[in-house]
């Protein structure tokens, strides 16, 4: 009993193969969903190598603090002033 069900199987799978021989094999549509596959796992597997390098990014950016306009500071000693240490 346990020798039929890989025979069955077997008759499946070539009848499968016979039908895809017969239908073609590598159309226009496996072409386009293979490249799609492919170019949306790799979107997929790069985000991690991103998150990284967004999380320990350290951006030379600074908030704008109103009033600035009306004091005689310069740009370092503002600086100094506003961003936390």
């Amino acid at each position: 009993m346990e020798q039929a069900a890989p025979k069955a199987q077997n008759d499946e799978t070539d009848i499968f193969e016979a039908l895809l021989e017969n239908v073609g094999m590598d159309g226009k549509f496996q072409k386009r969903y293979s490249l799609i596959f492919n170019i949306g796992f790799a979107f997929a597997a790069v985000m991690c190598v991103h998150n990284i390098v967004l999380a320990l990014s350290k951006p030379n950016h600074w908030c704008h603090v109103p009033g600035r306009n009306e004091t005689n500071y310069s740009v370092a000693e503002w600086r100094r002033l506003t961003i936390p240490r």
